[in-house]
């Protein structure tokens, strides 16, 4: 466990992630990581905490002013929902030479999920916070990869929404496909689908039923099967 980094410790390179963010009480979470850490884990949320790391709390004025001037915040932002490949293509982007893929840290949820008044304290750190990685000359480019419950998860729509000022739309790549929770959502979600859209639910029971007798007659063609079995050994 090593002492908790200095502020050109923290501005040098991505060695330190801003995991997790504490806007009311005015600290970060910051856990060394290098490259194979990031190619390794995952995801950057609190499931990377069920192993050993080396995590310090540092008080949010020391790392603003790691992040003070001219430093570079040009992370492209890729938000999704679960079940879409996201996974997939963030590893398949870390393994790019020259870029470092940044799978859901906690940090922008917490950021989106504070009080406006609170959140525009930490608005021009963040996304500096989130660019910086391992290449000395800057040449090296960062995916940040968020996740979002649903299509229209208010969380993520504020980070997408802290972002775009910057960036810019066109930097910021939108990917849908079903739920967070499983294909198909969950049965809460599946019903509020079927009361938006009644033509939609007739046909998911009409599917249900035609799976249902499909079942029926495979399991009744297996007792026929079985029963043949037994008269044939007789």
């Amino acid at each position: 466990m090593s002492s908790a980094p200095t502020s050109e410790e923290i501005a040098r390179d991505a060695t330190w992630l801003a995991q997790a963010l504490d806007p009311v009480a005015g600290v970060a979470r910051l856990i060394a990581m290098d490259r194979d850490a990031y190619r390794a884990a995952s995801f950057l949320d609190d499931r990377m905490l069920q192993h050993p790391v080396d995590a310090q709390i540092v008080p949010w004025p020391e790392v603003e002013a790691a992040m003070a001037g001219d430093r570079r915040s040009d992370a492209r932002w890729i938000f999704h929902i679960g079940h879409v490949g996201s996974t997939l293509v963030s590893r398949l982007l870390g393994e790019i030479d020259g870029v470092l893929a940044v799978r859901e840290a906690r940090v922008l949820r917490d950021l989106a999920l504070s009080p406006p008044d609170v959140r525009a304290r930490y608005l021009a750190a963040v996304p500096k916070l989130i660019s910086r990685t391992f290449a000395p000359d800057g040449s090296c480019g960062c995916y940040a990869i968020t996740r979002r419950r649903r299509s229209t998860s208010t969380p993520c729509t504020r980070a997408a929404d802290i972002c775009r000022p910057r960036y810019g739309r066109s930097s910021t790549s939108w990917r849908c496909g079903s739920s967070a929770i499983h294909r198909g959502g969950s049965p809460t979600q599946r019903a509020r689908r079927r009361d938006a859209n009644p033509r939609r639910g007739a046909a998911s029971k009409r599917l249900r039923h035609l799976d249902l007798a499909a079942a029926s007659a495979e399991r009744a063609a297996g007792t026929e099967r079985r029963a043949g079995g037994r008269q044939h050994d007789r």
